[in-house]
């Protein structure tokens, strides 16, 4: 039987949905239907060959991105991708992804979104990172922070790149142009109390976070990094009081979830730490990130006394996890010490040759 274009519409929405749950299977389902009812919905192929690289299915991924190769050569989407299932796989080609990068960045401005621009200039950055050429790892992403201001992940790498150097008055002067451009954002100010927190100067970085809560009332990331810092000074009544008003502007964001959990743990408070992420899986059990951070909290109770009672759960949910993103070499790491804890030695060397 013949497929509508209303199906081909339905799959498509459906398979958004289902990718914004974190059940990917079923988004795949949806976009394979998807393509299948209407080829010229390139956008499911797109979709598809993402998931499959966070999946680690390399070579359906490269079946896929060949597909978009074909057909629509020379865009941002075929090139990108292609880029990054040869970053993400195992001895993938790194000339080849830096040659697509580069036809990304010669492709007509109107075509290419600037924050998928940004997106190209990140993962140059990466792949520059991983060949041992820092500095043009920071051109590149000092490049990108002008296109996409607000990218926490691109600002952040780009700060860990000059802190790895001990070059923070180079960060500053970065920071200090893209403000004076009028490129300021939360995510930068973060950026620039961190480096005065380096430079061991805590209270101008706490300063520099009680004039951006003013400046920027509603900024979750602006209040998660007020607990990091309180955290760090044992602050545990104000950190905690800060990470709560993160969840409470941002009530979806993982990371905060996971520091607050970190929080309750060095305090001893472990049911709580436990109830919380539990709860909170519960509502997303599809959240790799999540996932990995329950995993490793019960990996820790279980380094320190818990033994099997806590490294059986650690390895279930490390387990869970990687199936949604094959891409966490950490995870995958400290699940081969779950194993070895467990006695699983030849479980162990599996995984161990997928890293």
């Amino acid at each position: 039987q013949q497929k509508s274009p209303k199906d081909a519409v339905l799959n498509l929405l459906l398979g958004y949905q289902a990718e914004r749950a974190g059940e990917l299977p079923t988004a795949l389902t949806h976009f394979d239907a998807a393509y299948a009812a209407n080829p010229a919905f390139l956008q499911a192929v797109r979709k598809m060959s993402a998931i499959e690289i966070r999946q680690g299915n390399y070579d359906a991924a490269d079946a896929r991105v060949s597909k978009l190769e074909a057909q629509i050569e020379q865009s941002f989407p075929s090139l990108f991708l292609r880029a990054r299932l040869e970053y993400e796989r195992p001895n993938g080609d790194l000339e080849k992804a830096k040659k697509a990068l580069a036809l990304v960045l010669k492709l007509p401005a109107g075509s290419v979104r600037q924050s998928d621009r940004a997106l190209t200039l990140e993962l140059t950055a990466k792949i520059a990172r991983r060949e041992g050429k820092v500095d043009e790892a920071i051109d590149a992403l000092s490049k990108a922070a002008r296109l996409d201001n607000r990218n926490a992940e691109l600002l952040s790498l780009l700060g860990e790149l000059y802190f790895e150097k001990n070059e923070y008055d180079r960060a500053l002067a970065q920071i200090r142009q893209l403000e004076k451009d009028g490129k300021t954002s939360p995510e930068l100010l973060v950026l620039k109390a961190d480096c005065f927190y380096r430079m061991s100067q805590p209270k101008k970085s706490l300063s520099i976070i009680t004039e951006a809560k003013a400046k920027y009332p509603k900024a979750a990331s602006i209040r998660l990094y007020e607990g990091d810092l309180l955290t760090e000074t044992r602050s545990y009544d104000l950190a905690e009081a800060a990470y709560l008003k993160a969840i409470e502007l941002q009530p979806l964001e993982v990371s905060t979830q996971l520091k607050l959990a970190k929080l309750l743990m060095a305090q001893s408070k472990i049911e709580e730490a436990k109830t919380l992420l539990e709860s909170k899986i519960k509502a997303n059990p599809n959240d790799s990130d999540l996932l990995i951070g329950y995993a490793q909290m019960r990996k820790q109770l279980g380094d320190i006394g818990g033994g099997e009672a806590d490294y059986v759960p650690a390895k279930t949910h490390y387990e869970k996890a990687l199936k949604l993103n094959a891409s966490s070499v950490v995870a995958r790491l400290e699940l081969v010490d779950v194993l070895v804890q467990l006695k699983d030695s030849k479980r162990a060397k599996v995984e161990l040759s997928k890293v």
